[in-house]
């Protein structure tokens, strides 16, 4: 995971530059200096799934303790776009095929009522955080694009209720203040909010539960004795007759150290890991280890040297990517997949292209997120500040003229274990 920005030091301290998702917060603080040495629940991480855990079982009674390797809201629960979706990518048909039509609508279901609860739970919660239903405008890029947007939502209002609105080119300046795509449709339903503040009031509400929240205190070890949980760190042990692992990707093992049995999964996913893995043959040793007999593993990594911009000056713009190079360890990680899963004894080995073309910098593209992380590492790997600002004006004034372009190369591999 690439990190940029800072922490302001209220908020910890880091050496990454200024995070202005916390300008005007209080300073996010533990309400104890050490943990308690025995509780009903300890729950590892203090993110929006932490909090939401602790809020819950304190409120039952239970005598929660959070931890977190870092000060509370150090990581992405505090940074955030904000944005509010049901977020079921497959669509109906999809998992109809897989699931059936009654539990592939259970599915989708669930990520359209989570919409209102989230609603529900901030409304019911006086969590000041900016919440509003805006809604989510999918612009199209061309006119056979936006015919193609028309059609497919019409059929998910049609066969899933989802509210939505044909926004016309002619009045898309309404939606975007901007005439650059050939209208789109809104989905009305979908929110945003303010990531920090909302993770300020969860936090708030935990604290008022009962629960505890210790920082900088990581989980350096879990075993369990008899009917207990004991999870070791720096400021001592806790025992918990339950544990909750709200981590997601801040667990801090080592690839090829996953503690889980021999032959236990069905399947392992990996999504833009790997290749930031420095030695990842004994990721891969492990994965196989792990996974069952005919268990899948997925995999998604980019070709990096096809994740590219187009229109600043050809030397700067090769010294700026060159220098990003060093971001990872495994420049075109897909390529080499295939062979590596073979001699592991991996079969029915398929690659799918996931390849993206972008024409525009609009502020909610991944072009102009990705410009940003690009900019920010070639800093860290010796560019000079002016150098960087000269690319950015250069892909700007490229794209007035109607001749800047990014493009990604992500790779969906496939394999079932024999």
């Amino acid at each position: 995971m690439l990190r940029i920005g800072k922490w302001a030091p209220s908020h910890g301290e880091s050496d990454e530059g200024h995070v202005y998702w916390h300008d005007g917060l209080a300073p996010l603080i533990s309400t104890r200096a050490v943990p308690l040495e025995s509780v009903e629940v300890a729950v590892i991480g203090s993110g929006y799934t932490g909090l939401h855990a602790a809020i819950v079982t304190a409120r039952a009674g239970r005598s929660t303790q959070v931890i977190d390797k870092h000060m509370p809201g150090w990581g992405c629960s505090t940074r955030n776009g904000g944005q509010i979706s049901p977020s079921i990518k497959p669509t109906l048909a999809t998992m109809t095929r897989k699931y059936g039509a009654n539990q592939a609508m259970a599915i989708r279901d669930e990520g359209y009522k989570s919409l209102d609860w989230i609603d529900n739970f901030i409304t019911r919660e006086k969590i000041d955080c900016h919440f509003k239903k805006c809604g989510r405008f999918q612009a199209a890029h061309t006119p056979a694009h936006f015919d193609a947007l028309v059609r497919d939502t019409q059929k998910l209002g049609k066969e899933e209720g989802v509210e939505f609105k044909i926004v016309p080119r002619d009045d898309q300046r309404k939606e975007l203040g901007t005439d650059s795509y050939y209208g789109g449709v809104m989905l009305t339903n979908h929110a945003s909010l303010d990531p920090a503040k909302y993770y300020v009031g969860l936090l708030k509400k935990a604290k008022l539960a009962g629960a505890e929240v210790t920082g900088n205190c990581p989980a350096q070890d879990i075993r369990k004795d008899h009917e207990v949980y004991i999870i070791t760190t720096p400021k001592g042990e806790i025992r918990a007759k339950n544990i909750i692992i709200a981590t997601n990707g801040y667990i801090n093992k080592n690839a090829d150290e996953s503690q889980l049995k021999t032959n236990s999964c069905h399947f392992v996913t990996s999504t833009q890991a790997l290749e930031y893995v420095p030695d990842v043959d004994p990721a891969l040793d492990e994965i196989t280890r792990i996974l069952r007999p005919r268990g899948a593993f997925v995999n998604v990594s980019i070709l990096w040297d096809h994740f590219k911009f187009h229109g600043a000056d050809e030397k700067l713009n090769e010294k700026v990517h060159e220098a990003f190079r060093a971001h990872c360890s495994h420049q075109m990680l897909p390529m080499e997949l295939p062979g590596k899963l073979t001699r592991r004894g991996f079969e029915n080995i398929k690659d799918r292209s996931l390849a993206v073309v972008i024409t525009r910098r609009d502020d909610n593209s991944p072009a102009r997120y990705s410009e940003a992380v690009m900019a920010n590492f070639a800093l860290t790997q010796g560019v000079s500040a002016e150098e960087v600002s000269d690319w950015k004006s250069q892909l700007e004034r490229a794209e007035k003229q109607g001749r800047f372009g990014f493009t990604s190369f992500p790779v969906l591999t496939s394999a079932h274990l024999s």
